[in-house]
């Protein structure tokens, strides 16, 4: 069973933020999962060494100012039922958040990622790069600039059609049992999607024969996870993919694209340039992002949300 018992939102008071800790504070709500929003004030070393008693005071003053503003941004209304912290550092941003991740045992980050005018972000920000290429957890990024998602009730969360997109390794789909799992704890639909690059001139199938082929392997790995509490659809496109994974989930109107990162190991993810960097810079819809030795097992799965 998914478990998600400490959810970390980064905070720059920033709209971007705030709409994360929309989708933040509705999860903490609906898994009993303790709240953890921290803020880090950036260190300027060079500044540091140069005036050291200035650099000591400002931070001082940065740190009495950031813990009085902080607890404010949890919503009122969500405050007398949450289990909330606060923490506020110096130090460098991304060091100081990979550190609250392992101290506080954290299993789910939500992150607000500031929208660009142009249609493709042509980048996502070095703190939010830099936690999907470390970070051991699943990261939910919520786009400043996407729509806002409607709730029938104060606290539901507003996830009900989520859109898992593979590219079909060979044995279990990594994720999948994640995500068939955060479906079925919130009543969601889930489907699954892979989407087939324009097919090689020596390859001995044609277009049908290799749809067939990928149809029947999402049904054998939805076999592995489908219990009759979880509704679930298969579909495999043709064409890049990125776009057709944007495409498919305006289509359908989803409200989470699920997408695994794909890991030349834990510290370091071959990430830039990838199907997953390029959906994540251009969904207006959450998107979870799964590290790849947490989806296939190699470390316990708990829950990281990116927004």
């Amino acid at each position: 069973m998914t478990r998600i018992s400490n959810v970390l939102i980064p905070i720059d008071f920033s709209n971007a933020s705030r709409k994360a800790m929309h989708y933040a504070t509705h999860l903490a709500l609906k898994f009993g999962a303790k709240l953890t929003a921290a803020h880090i004030i950036p260190s300027f070393p060079a500044f540091s060494y140069a005036f050291p008693g200035d650099t000591e005071e400002f931070e001082r003053k940065a740190f009495l100012e950031t813990r009085r503003l902080l607890p404010a941004e949890i919503p009122e209304a969500y405050r007398d039922q949450l289990n909330a912290q606060t923490i506020v550092k110096c130090g460098d941003v991304r060091d100081e958040l990979l550190g609250i991740v392992a101290a506080e045992n954290v299993d789910m980050i939500v992150m607000g990622t500031h929208g660009r005018r142009n249609l493709e972000r042509f980048f996502l920000g070095s703190t939010t790069e830099a936690l999907l290429r470390r970070v051991p957890v699943p990261i939910l990024t919520v786009s400043e600039r996407g729509t806002e998602q409607k709730t029938e009730l104060p606290f539901d969360v507003p996830f009900r059609r989520i859109l898992y997109a593979t590219d079909l390794p060979e044995g279990n789909l990594p994720g999948l049992h994640y995500c068939a799992d955060l479906a079925r704890i919130l009543g969601a639909h889930l489907t699954l999607l892979h989407v087939m690059a324009p097919r090689d001139a020596t390859s001995f199938l044609d277009d049908s024969e290799l749809h067939a082929r990928r149809m029947g392997e999402l049904h054998k790995a939805i076999e592995r996870e489908h219990g009759g509490d979880l509704s679930v659809a298969t579909e495999v496109v043709q064409g890049t993919p990125h776009h057709e994974i944007l495409k498919f989930a305006e289509t359908t109107n989803a409200d989470l694209i699920v997408i695994n990162l794909h890991s030349k190991g834990l510290l370091e993810r071959a990430l830039l340039g990838s199907t997953a960097e390029r959906v994540i810079r251009s969904a207006q819809i959450p998107v979870l992002a799964i590290p790849g030795p947490a989806a296939t097992g190699a470390a316990p799965v708990e829950a990281v949300f990116l927004i």
